[in-house]
């Protein structure tokens, strides 16, 4: 073979080499576009959900807040006018299973066995409060609003009830505000009173700090039984409360490890099919 017939043949090699390394980067580039355009179709994807997350959250507090708002309107309602005590005896039946607390019905179903678990351990302890309440009587409660300048742990600690029941901080300030609301159907009230409802944290706050200097035995000790009830009613609604905010936290994280999850499987599946 001749030089410039070996040189013709390299020369033709290296084209044909060319060729096919031009044809390969162009699969690549194309590999390269349809990647891309698979990432652009999942963050697209991603935000679509996130957006109908967020509105289905969004709907769910507006629906929560409504709740709210009219059983405040029916409980204004049933409280407009001053009467007595309700008697134990007119009590519901106590079970646990008949019992609907409002942080159940908002998070339904669909929770997780841990926020079921922990939802039936605070209905067990709010059925075990209420039982302390069945045990108060008319006159027992009577006793206490007869006082005329009761003990300081007495007068903070119906300060602190009345505040969970959303009475004005302004109508409790004086002892006299604070006997009203003994003879508003107070037994009925706390018995009945939902504390894992949503609700603002500033008279809580003013519970905590009514609370700081009282105990279950000083209440005993300077009032009687119902007082130390009221007390327990107070701490019960304080830690249920928390726990309540607890198992919404929870939910929440519960749902976007849910939609995180997905999103990786859709990636997974999109990716594939590349």
């Amino acid at each position: 073979m001749t030089s410039q017939k070996l040189i013709k043949n390299l020369e033709n090699e290296l084209n044909d080499y060319k060729e096919s390394n031009l044809d390969l980067k162009l699969e690549v580039q194309d590999y390269k576009k349809q990647l891309e355009t698979a990432l652009c179709d999942l963050q697209s994807l991603r935000l679509e959900n996130s957006k109908l997350l967020q509105d289905k959250l969004d709907s769910d507090a507006q629906m929560s807040v409504k709740l709210e708002e009219e059983k405040n309107r029916t409980r204004s309602r049933s409280f407009a006018s001053p009467t007595s005590p309700t008697s134990p005896s007119t009590f519901e039946p106590l079970d646990v299973n008949n019992l609907t607390l409002d942080i159940e019905k908002e998070l339904g179903q669909d929770s997780s066995e841990d926020i079921k678990r922990e939802i039936m351990d605070m209905k067990e302890k709010l059925v075990q409060f209420r039982r302390e309440v069945r045990k108060i009587s008319t006159h027992q409660i009577g006793e206490i609003s007869n006082y005329k300048s009761p003990p300081e742990a007495v007068s903070k600690t119906v300060r602190a009830v009345g505040l969970i029941l959303d009475y004005p901080e302004s109508s409790l300030r004086a002892w006299d505000g604070c006997r009203k609301i003994l003879r508003d159907n107070f037994s009925r009230r706390i018995y009945q009173y939902d504390p894992t409802v949503k609700q603002e944290d500033l008279k809580f706050k003013l519970v905590r700090k009514e609370l700081e200097d009282v105990d279950y035995n000083i209440c005993c000790q300077k009032g009687s039984l119902p007082t130390g009830v009221m007390y327990n009613f107070c701490n019960t609604s304080l830690q249920l409360r928390e726990r309540a905010i607890m198992l919404r936290r929870m939910n929440h994280e519960d749902r976007l490890q849910k939609v995180k999850e997905d999103y990786d499987e859709q990636a997974r599946i999109m990716l594939k099919n590349c």
